[in-house]
């Protein structure tokens, strides 16, 4: 069964994000930060064990991401003594940038 998210949900509220399979008879585990279902998913007497394993995160749609990038500087040319580090736009900016469209009717609009 499933059931989707009423309309009027908050905006960091958690959601099933990802799902994978596992078999644990050929050493598979649950990856990191999945929860394993415990019901066996093969109901025959032969065979392995097969279980559903899901990964709950905060589900964000209507989002444009941007890697941080470097537009321009001054001054336009390094110094020869001191160069402009590559690393400066991750440096200000490590996890990039996020726009976010909430609807006109959600719970917490900015």
């Amino acid at each position: 069964t499933f059931r989707r998210a009423s309309e009027n949900m908050t905006q960091n509220t958690l959601a099933v994000t990802d799902i994978c399979i596992i078999v644990p008879s050929k050493g598979e585990s649950p990856p990191h930060t999945f929860c394993k279902v415990d019901k066996n998913l093969n109901n025959s007497m032969w065979g392995s064990a097969v279980y559903l394993c899901y990964k709950k995160s905060v589900a964000k749609t209507n989002t444009i991401s941007y890697k941080a990038g470097l537009i321009c500087r001054y001054p336009q040319e390094d110094y020869e003594s001191f160069s402009l580090p590559e690393s400066v736009p991750l440096f200000c900016l490590p996890m990039g940038a996020t726009i976010e469209c909430w609807p006109p009717n959600s719970k917490y609009p900015l």
